[in-house]
């Protein structure tokens, strides 16, 4: 697990590992010290551990956005 406090952003962010984010018990032992965060005027961000290849999922989410661009972009020439 790590964690990083962003104040100026007001965020704590949590991140925590597959083996991690499968623990149950380590996931309920969190909760006070989202109270924590929370008490200390800040958002906890809990991520986790994916299974999936991030570089692939990222390279399609680009593609995604390049392709959704292009078509607004003809959208409004042709508006």
């Amino acid at each position: 697990m790590e964690i990083k406090i962003d104040r100026e952003a007001g965020i704590a962010e949590i991140w925590l590992t597959k083996a991690e984010r499968d623990n149950k018990e380590l996931r309920e032992s969190l909760k006070p010290l989202y109270k924590k965060f929370r008490a200390a005027k800040l958002l906890p961000a809990v991520f986790l551990s994916g299974d999936k290849d991030l570089f692939d999922l990222t390279a399609a989410l680009l593609k995604y956005n390049r392709r959704r661009s292009a078509e607004l972009e003809v959208k409004r020439a042709k508006a």
